[in-house]
């Protein structure tokens, strides 16, 4: 019986611990690769545009510059990563929050003003602050467009690409990841408590952690082609990459086998206790 139970248990852990990287690449494959970099080229885009029609004596060179800067900008980063995630959660809620995104962008501005000013070589006064932003959300209720866009498109969106949407937010929110990793605690704990000796648990994590990585590896490599596929007729995506799924399913296989060549060593030092 402790057997069979031990044996459900490690297939247990062979799912979750395919399931956990999985899911973070996942999260990042669609928020920063995609949705993140495109986000993050129109965002750099439309700024420099709009600086460029505020401020027409600023050479082409102050432009790419600019563009360059903000490009690299974390900021950017963590704005664009907001609004991919609340893109995301939105178009499976009923009820969709606000946003703000003239504040966001007055903030984001301010912040780097000095980055700003470096870029273009002029410097930057409050009125040509509000200038620049109002141009840039060309006097529009950013909110309210923003909740009929998201309304249309869930209106418009087919019913099995809903569907699939509302099992990624489901299986990428934190209350998941956080039962995942409650599961797999909790299923160690009772495997250790039935192997004896004391250490031989470790062999369970092992043999589960070498079949997760093969699987990881497929199911992220597969991932990668599919999602590379569907983006093929899109313009200016960059192509995603499996690589830090494999590395990922590279270093559990090395862990597992560490952890193997350890109950080898306790195995062989208690039979010479045995002996003697």
């Amino acid at each position: 019986m402790k057997t069979f139970i031990r044996g459900i248990l490690t297939t247990v852990l062979v799912f979750t611990f395919t399931l956990i990287p999985t899911i973070i690449y996942a999260e990042q494959t669609v928020n920063q690769e995609i949705i993140g970099n495109y986000g993050k080229e129109e965002i750099t885009r439309q700024m420099t545009e709009r600086f460029e029609e505020s401020f027409p004596e600023l050479s082409e060179e102050e432009l790419n510059k600019l563009e360059e800067n903000l490009q690299n900008n974390e900021q950017v980063d963590e704005l664009v990563d907001k609004y991919s995630e609340k893109i995301i959660r939105d178009l499976s809620e009923d009820n969709i929050e606000d946003v703000n995104f003239e504040e966001d962008l007055r903030t984001f501005i301010l912040e780097n003003k000095a980055t700003i000013e470096e870029a273009s070589g002029h410097e930057l006064t409050e009125e040509e602050i509000d200038t620049a932003i109002d141009e840039m959300i060309q006097n529009e209720d950013l909110n309210e467009t923003y909740k009929q866009i998201i309304t249309e498109a869930k209106q418009e969106m087919p019913e099995e690409s809903q569907t699939m949407i509302d099992s990624y937010n489901n299986i990428t929110s934190e209350n998941f990841m956080i039962a995942l990793v409650i599961i797999t605690v909790i299923s160690i704990i009772i495997i250790a408590l039935l192997k004896k000796p004391y250490y031989k648990w470790i062999v369970n994590i092992a043999i589960a952690g070498i079949i997760s990585a093969v699987f990881t590896a497929l199911i992220g490599g597969c991932m990668a082609l599919v999602l590379n596929l569907a983006m093929a007729s899109l313009e200016g995506m960059s192509a995603v990459s499996a690589t830090p799924i494999i590395i990922t399913s590279a270093i559990m296989l090395i862990a597992s086998i560490v952890l193997l060549v350890i109950n080898s060593i306790l195995d062989k030092k208690g039979n010479r206790h045995a002996v003697s």
